[in-house]
């Protein structure tokens, strides 16, 4: 895993701890552009997704990321 995909990894867990749960959202789906498999960055979009009130949203991420680890 690149140091920029570990970078924005880290961005993406402060925004959730922060409860930006759209701004963790979008940089998940940033990483996920470049990296579709990342379990990391699947696994927190779900969960992102679930916080904001999306929880079928969240269901295939959460899955591929599980699958993924």
């Amino acid at each position: 895993m690149s140091a920029l995909t570990n970078r924005k990894l880290r961005q993406a867990q402060e925004r959730l701890q922060a409860g930006d749960y759209a701004g963790a959202e979008s940089i998940c789906e940033e990483i996920l552009r470049q990296a579709p498999r990342n379990p990391g960055a699947l696994c927190m979009l779900g969960g992102s997704r679930v916080a904001l009130g999306r929880a079928r949203d969240a269901v295939p991420p959460l899955r591929q990321g599980h699958a993924a680890e």
